[in-house]
């Protein structure tokens, strides 16, 4: 088929049809006018593909990279996921943060410096912060009072509740430094 004739056939589609074809390689729309192969398979793509940038993360969207939508704009499918999980994260931080505050003035969650503190992953027990499930294989911080009585937090819950711990108290008190729980890989780094 001519470069002619794929012109005219693309241009009579999208002057019929407000939904013109993603190129089959780069994924980008055909615009009418564009210069096209149409495919065996049936599918159009560029004679040159355009670069196309991921507008999240400004990188080149190569043609084997899974992808997403923005409207009509592709992105990256890993930048997708991660905008979607902090916008739902962030949402969850503030109910989490509220709940924690709310524990602690309550009395329900100690505002005293914990004697000990671990970091591990989560075994699928409740988090003693929010109330939610700590998810296997999850960041989880164990902390230990003198009164042997053991937490359990999510990794953001235990700064939340630090903070609030240490605002509560008009600034006083220490953040315990997190140290290696038996059979455990640690966390290996100082809470503050």
């Amino acid at each position: 088929m001519t470069m002619t004739r794929c012109k005219s056939r693309l241009t009579a589609l999208g002057a019929m049809s407000a939904q013109l074809p993603h190129c089959a390689v780069c994924r980008v729309t055909i615009k009418p006018a564009e210069n096209v192969v149409f495919r065996p398979d049936g599918r159009v793509q560029h004679t040159a593909c355009p670069e196309v940038i991921c507008p999240i993360c400004s990188r080149v969207i190569m043609p084997d990279d899974p992808i997403r939508r923005d409207g009509e704009a592709p992105v990256h499918g890993n930048c997708w996921a991660q905008r979607v999980r902090a916008a739902s994260a962030s949402d969850g931080n503030a109910r989490r943060a509220a709940v924690i505050r709310e524990k602690l003035r309550a009395g329900a969650l100690p505002p005293d410096a914990p004697t000990k503190t671990w970091g591990g992953y989560g075994s699928g027990q409740l988090c003693d912060g929010c109330g939610e499930r700590i998810a296997i294989g999850a960041p989880e911080y164990e902390v230990d009072f003198s009164h042997s009585v053991t937490l359990r937090f999510h990794q953001g819950c235990f700064v939340f509740w630090q903070e609030e711990r240490v605002t509560s108290r008009g600034g006083g008190g220490s953040a315990a430094a997190v140290e290696p729980h038996p059979g455990r890989e640690s966390a290996n780094a100082e809470v503050r």
